[in-house]
């Protein structure tokens, strides 16, 4: 599964209410909508057909990625006893 974003163009696109319906037919999930754009996640073979059954609708493929860093061991530093 990947995920696109997909965003209206012009104002006789298809309504969002009506896209988020078609989107859960195809087995999409809806990750997140801000505005009238939307993030979500399926197939890239589903994406491409999708969009086109779309009037006035473009996507392209979500960029933002997570990354994890990697794990180290804590510096401690030497300890030293005071000796009376």
């Amino acid at each position: 599964m990947a995920r696109f974003i997909f965003r209206p163009q012009g104002l006789e696109s298809t309504p969002i209410a009506t896209v988020k319906r078609a989107a859960s037919g195809q087995g999409a999930t809806v990750l997140k909508m801000v505005g009238k754009l939307m993030l979500l996640e399926m197939a890239p073979a589903k994406a491409a057909k999708f969009a086109r059954g779309l009037q006035g609708w473009s996507y392209s493929a979500d960029q933002k990625t997570t990354r994890i860093p990697e794990r180290r061991p804590l510096e401690r530093g030497k300890q030293t006893t005071v000796q009376a």
